[in-house]
């Protein structure tokens, strides 16, 4: 399969598998369909490290052989897009973390979580769909590294489950302007980062690796990642909501400390190692000798080969920044 038989593969399953995902106060849904949302800002984040209307990512790229990893250009317009929400909600819901903007406040936290949720939750049904798909074909027991289909398709409607419930606490927040239930770590940058990324991860250990365990009604929960600009700062932030799993997530983000959330080389890492959607400034990469292409690359790669995370204190091995 060579790479544009594989963007024509996960397009098909990018098409929408629901409607708008906005649900207003009363906990009626929107019937519209949904557009390409953007899950970083067009205008915002993307803008900022765009060059000539481009930014880079990770992609595989498909031979006979083997699967290789490469810095792929996309059109910053097409970045991060999924169909989420329709036109009249994209515009009017994430006003406040686009264009009229004013201060980085809980409610901004909380709309920005909700673009990673949101995007999330979407990229769950269409692994969902992808993967039944694949089984369909090659069998349930078929392994795809080291889960089975049937197993990844479990841990995929598990993951889905729970971030429908973490988008239905936070859209309520939003709605009671009661953010109490959305825990955040929020560092400001002097200088602009020349990557950008936003998404979701179960995190398994803190920084001190101390383990991060399910609850006892095997909720999870998640880390809601986003970096990038909003407004004139640059931002790094990490939310999540505590009454899921328990607010066992809530020990990683009391694990990273100032030591950490200054550090770009930690957000760096932390982009490469848990977001999958993450996008990087062309100029930045080309001044990057080949040794840290590679090492991004592979760092890149490992951790979306669908054999599981390493432990957080793993993320600063790769130093970029002085």
């Amino acid at each position: 399969m060579d790479f544009s038989a594989f963007q024509k593969r996960i397009a098909k399953f990018k098409k929408p598998v629901c409607r708008c995902m906005y649900v207003s106060p009363d906990g009626v849904g929107c019937k519209n369909p949904p557009i390409k949302s953007h899950s970083l800002q067009k205008s915002g984040a993307l803008k900022q490290i765009a060059e000539s209307g481009h930014v880079l990512s990770i992609q595989p790229n498909f031979t006979p052989q083997k699967v290789d990893w490469d810095f792929r250009k996309i059109g910053h317009s097409q970045a991060s897009t999924f169909p989420g929400y329709c036109k009249k909600h994209d515009s009017e819901l994430f006003a406040d973390v686009e264009d009229s903007y004013k201060t980085f406040d809980d409610r901004t936290v909380a709309l920005l979580t909700l673009r990673s949720i949101s995007r999330e939750y979407f990229t769950k049904l269409a692994q969902i769909r992808m993967w039944t798909e694949d089984a369909a074909q090659a069998g349930f027991k078929k392994s795809l590294g080291e889960n089975s289909y049937e197993q990844l398709i479990d841990n995929a409607k598990a993951a889905g489950r729970e971030l429908a419930k973490a988008k239905s606490i936070v859209d309520k927040a939003l709605s009671d302007n009661d953010f109490s239930k959305i825990r955040h770590v929020v560092a400001f940058h002097k200088e602009p980062l020349p990557f950008t990324f936003t998404g979701a991860f179960n995190p398994e250990y803190t920084m001190q690796e101390e383990p991060i365990l399910p609850s006892a009604d095997e909720e999870w929960g998640s880390i809601f990642a986003f970096c990038g600009n909003i407004g004139d700062s640059f931002v790094t932030l990490l939310s999540t909501v505590t009454t899921i799993g328990q607010g066992e997530c809530s020990k990683f983000l009391d694990s990273i400390s100032g030591e950490y959330s200054k550090d770009r080389n930690f957000w760096l890492n932390l982009g490469i190692e848990y977001v999958e959607n993450s996008f990087f400034r062309p100029s930045w990469v080309a001044e990057q000798s080949e040794i840290k292409k590679l090492l991004m690359i592979e760092k890149f790669r490992v951790e979306n080969s669908l054999n599981g995370q390493r432990a957080p204190n793993c993320l600063i091995d790769l130093e970029i920044f002085d």
